[in-house]
């Protein structure tokens, strides 16, 4: 089925011998998305990953992703992050059940998307950035609005008067200002923090290094990507990484557990492994995590039914 969705020609693929035609076997010739002014104004212009234009840049870029931000010994590096930020979560929530017959909810959706926005800003920014943290926190919201919603100069990029009227520009560029203002205050602390390092003949450990440290270690290299890696790739790349890690991992728990609910049968068989593989364990670790093969499928499953981002970073 085709739509025209305002100047864009959409092809609806609803079977999977032809998405596998699509996805797989001419997958470069549909490597590139339309343009989006309203992505390419928020996430500098296409030098992120998430929006930007199929080519040598990007798959450098992505290429750097996978090799150096998210190596299985990078995202292991970054455990006792995530294990410090459960551990808060579920000591809040045992405090609202035990609170003496005052019966409170507990906003799941929100409690869910707090914490991976912590985890993945602690792993981006460094522990020393609580203050950039909170204040980027509204402005994240406010961009994946901006970006998860219909927007008529998406629609109609060439069209001045819709570009006008709409006040979609005008709105995006303050947006994409404030969320860059602190970008580059992170960034700057970490170059300040690195140069004065560098004067008392110190440095930093490999293992404590966050995202932003990582970039600008290659920022500073002859890495022979054929471009160079400024502020301004750091900064489009992290956006990337926190707008991404924030909203898809808490979306996945949230319909994981809502499916749970709506299936008794399944729950049971989770729960039942859960305290089988962590009986008589207080603490539980993440290695451990790989032994869970029900709810490894039960998470799949989950995916499978509720996509929490499209199929490939490049369509």
């Amino acid at each position: 089925m085709q739509l025209q969705l305002g100047e864009t020609s959409t092809v609806v693929v609803s079977s999977p011998e032809l998405a596998r035609e699509f996805l797989q076997t001419h997958d470069l010739n549909f490597a590139t998305k339309p343009f989006l002014p309203s992505a390419a104004t928020l996430l500098y212009n296409g030098r992120d990953i998430a929006f930007g234009p199929y080519g040598d840049y990007w798959r450098q870029m992505r290429k750097i992703c996978v090799v150096e931000l998210l190596s299985p010994k990078r995202v292991r590096s970054f455990g006792p992050i995530r294990a410090q930020e459960v551990n808060e979560l579920v000591r809040s929530i045992s405090m609202v059940a035990a609170g003496g017959g005052h019966e409170e909810a507990i906003n799941l959706s929100k409690s869910l998307f707090s914490i991976t926005y912590r985890i993945t800003c602690r792993t981006a920014f460094g522990e020393k950035a609580q203050n950039q943290e909170e204040a980027f926190l509204p402005v994240l919201q406010e961009i994946m609005k901006a970006l998860g919603g219909l927007s008529l100069w998406d629609l109609f990029p060439s069209s001045n008067l819709v570009r006008l009227v709409s006040g979609t520009e005008r709105k995006l560029k303050k947006l994409h200002l404030e969320a860059d203002v602190i970008l580059e205050q992170v960034i700057g602390d970490h170059v300040a923090r690195r140069r004065t390092e560098r004067v008392d003949g110190g440095g930093v450990d490999d293992h404590d290094k966050d995202l932003v440290d990582v970039l600008l270690n290659l920022s500073s290299k002859n890495h022979g990507l054929g471009f160079s890696i400024t502020h301004l790739e750091i900064k489009a790349v992290i956006l990337d990484m926190i707008l991404g890690g924030s909203d898809t991992s808490a979306v996945t728990v949230e319909w994981t557990m809502s499916e749970l609910m709506k299936h008794p049968r399944v729950m049971e068989k989770v729960q039942k492994e859960v305290k089988e593989m962590f009986d008589g364990k207080r603490m539980v670790d993440e290695a451990d995590l790989d032994e869970l093969h029900y709810l490894d499928m039960v998470i799949k499953e989950s995916l499978r039914l509720h996509l929490t981002t499209k199929l490939s970073w490049g369509k």
